[in-house]
């Protein structure tokens, strides 16, 4: 995995003098446009029609609403849930592969959500299908079970998830703190400040444990987590040390107010300590949204808690648990009343852009060209959004190989932003594949590395924005690379695994090594898997599909890969020709010659049954050679191809015994 001793060096270079940013940008105002092409807002043209409701001046009755991208059905692309309708309907829609949705609100089964607020989603179950958890601001939260086909079962009782309808939940987030395969769910509540609230909650934050039987113990006291009586408004969890576990960042408002900062908690095995202070990412203002990603390209997770007009800070990670504030050297202070926020490649140009959602002033983009401060492009390129932006969500809805912005604004339709990025620049996106009940990797971290330069992403699932979820396939920007040395992959747990030579422009899955072999992925590497090996194998190229099949991971299917795949398979496996070359190693040769699919050669039959030296006659030199294949898997010796050398073999040589080919 990506360790200290392999970083890039950082892009981060801070102005010997003061710099006009001003200046900056209209000097690299000739280069984004021809890096970047304008969005365009095509939500309606799309399919998606959901106004979000209009409060008061200051939208104080839930402080905005979220959105969320996740793969609902399972087909590989983005759908959409939304909130905040006058009606309190929640809002479902199907994507269609191409960035366009159909509506399947009608018959969900979701509830209706009373003064809705948060969103987020993961399986909570691990039965391989994305569950939805629902916020709201002083009424009941939800959590809701996938059914399939885009229906969906309310099983917050059951699961003991609901929290008290007094509490204003604002954020929410999964994670597998605890390293036990179960997606454990954090929800921050906003209380003791103001009138927001309408003076009528005290419910703090809850960190329910999963236990895998369907239902959650609250853990948040135990572990000394829950910000006891601080407004928070968001909850972050990401691997600031990447050492495989999830830390947790909580953004809080009034943080000029003692007691009422923010919080970094390291994760120590299931064990967390407040690093706050040593860290050095208190933020202590008005704290809302958090952006995390890697701004200055040093390998390493940054923060970007947004705040009011006096200024954001930017939170750039030095590694040993040690953040430097940057904001102004980097011209992201911003200035404005900042909600949701978000690092992404915005044109693959292989620089994390930074998208601002604003209260009191158009929305942001800061293009980031590879050297600070940077500058806002959001005008020139299309979304700048006016109006109540609270919400965001990124996800690549039309699989062009750029990311889309989902923006819900208060009083208005939501906004989807389409990216109409020319692609003159490199990218690849990567699905992760879990491991055991954590079936959609939340946590995981992928490195990327091209020559000398090397990107980071992690798998999120809620708390990278505000109050919303992005998708969790892994979008990286790759400028003019087109060759990737090395993807290195690390699981929750500590589990990794590298790959290399993978095409770019291309949506690649990657799998951990438990689901290597296994394509329908019922945990057997078995016959119905060497058939979809024997496929892969003569496919006239390697694409996205077969990666399952690359156990040695140097993107193509081949005999090394054939040689791993046989050590972990499980099912008949014989020589019935006794030629010494096992059935599957000569189907694999030539499909052609088992037209039947039982794994055994049609027409086979052996010169002379037991001979397996070959010699014509069945004596004690083949009683030798089944003897010393006693108990394995076969081939050799593996007389009725069931799998394996045993009593029925040598029943079957010994009644052969002293026969001769005709």
């Amino acid at each position: 995995m990506h360790s200290e001793g392999t970083r890039s060096p950082a892009r981060f270079t801070a102005p010997s003098a003061p710099t006009s940013i001003v200046a900056v940008v209209a000097g690299l105002l000739g280069a984004a446009a021809t890096a970047s092409a304008a969005y365009t807002e095509e939500s309606v043209a799309r399919g998606l029609v959901y106004p979000v409701a209009a409060h008061s001046a200051f939208d104080l009755t839930t402080n905005g609403v979220g959105a969320l991208f996740a793969d609902l059905d399972n087909d590989g692309d983005p759908d959409i849930v939304v909130i905040g309708r006058a009606d309190t309907v929640v809002g479902v829609f199907e994507n269609d592969g191409s960035g366009n949705f159909a509506d399947r609100t009608a018959g969900s089964g979701i509830p209706t959500l009373i003064q809705a607020s948060a969103i987020c989603a993961a399986d909570y179950d691990a039965d391989g299908d994305i569950d939805i958890f629902l916020g709201a601001w002083v009424g009941p939260n939800y959590l809701v079970r996938n059914d399939g086909g885009f229906t969906f079962t309310d099983v917050t009782a059951t699961a003991g998830v609901g929290g008290t309808t007094q509490g204003a939940t604002s954020g929410s987030a999964w994670a597998d703190y605890d390293g036990d395969g179960w997606v454990d769910l954090y929800v921050s509540n906003y209380v003791n400040t103001l009138t927001n609230t309408g003076g009528q909650t005290t419910e703090e934050n809850h960190f329910y444990k999963n236990m895998g039987d369907g239902t959650f113990v609250d853990v948040a006291a135990m572990l000394g987590v829950q910000d006891p009586g601080s407004p928070t408004l968001q909850t972050i969890f990401f691997d600031h040390d990447l050492d495989g576990d999830a830390d947790l960042y909580l953004s809080t408002d009034k943080g000029y107010t003692p007691g009422f900062q923010n919080h970094l908690f390291q994760n120590n095995g299931g064990v967390f300590a407040e690093i706050t202070g040593t860290a050095g990412v208190a933020a202590n203002y008005d704290s809302m949204g958090v952006a995390i990603g890697d701004f200055d390209g040093n390998g390493l997770q940054d923060l970007y808690p947004t705040n009011i007009p006096l200024g954001t800070n930017l939170y750039l990670n030095q590694g040993s648990g040690v953040f430097t504030e940057a904001g102004a050297v980097c011209g992201v202070r911003s200035f404005r009343t900042g909600w949701a926020a978000h690092f992404y490649d915005s044109d693959n140009n292989g620089y994390s852009d930074l998208y601002v959602c604003n209260q009191d002033g158009a929305n942001r983009l800061y293009l980031n060209f590879g050297s600070f401060p940077v500058g806002d492009f959001g005008p020139a390129l299309g979304v700048a959004l006016p109006g109540f932006s609270f919400g965001l969500a990124v996800a690549d809805v039309d699989n062009d190989g750029d990311l889309d912005l989902l923006v819900p604004n208060r009083g208005e339709q939501v906004s989807l932003l389409i990216n109409n990025d020319p692609l003159t620049n490199e990218w690849v996106k990567f699905h992760v594949v879990g491991q055991g009940a954590n079936t959609h990797a939340i946590g995981a971290v992928v490195t990327v590395t091209s020559g000398a330069t090397s990107w980071l992403r992690e798998v999120f699932a809620g708390g990278n924005t505000y109050k919303s979820q992005n998708d969790t396939v892994l979008h990286f920007g790759l400028g003019s690379a087109t060759s990737l040395d090395l993807i290195s992959t690390r699981w929750t747990g500590g589990a990794t695994r590298t790959i290399s030579g993978y095409a770019t422009r291309q949506t690649w899955t990657i799998y951990p090594d438990a689901r290597l072999g296994d394509d329908d992925g019922d945990g057997d590497v078995e016959l119905d898997d060497f058939f979809a090996f024997s496929a892969a194998y003569h496919a006239p190229a390697f694409v996205p599909g077969l990666e399952a099949m690359d156990l040695d991971g140097d993107a193509d299917v081949d005999d090394d890969d054939f040689t791993e795949f046989l050590a972990r398979y499980t099912g008949p496996n014989g020589d019935c020709n006794n030629d010494m070359i096992s059935d599957l190693q000569e189907i694999l040769n030539d499909p052609m010659i088992d037209m039947d699919l039982d794994g055994v050669p049609d027409n086979c039959a052996p010169a002379l049954p037991g001979d397996l030296n070959g010699d014509c006659v069945v004596d004690t030199a083949d009683l030798g050679i089944l003897l010393g294949s006693f108990g394995s898997a076969g081939p050799v010796g593996d007389l009725n191809g069931d799998g394996v050398v045993d009593t029925a073999d040598l029943g079957i040589l010994l009644g052969a015994f002293g026969s001769t080919c005709p």
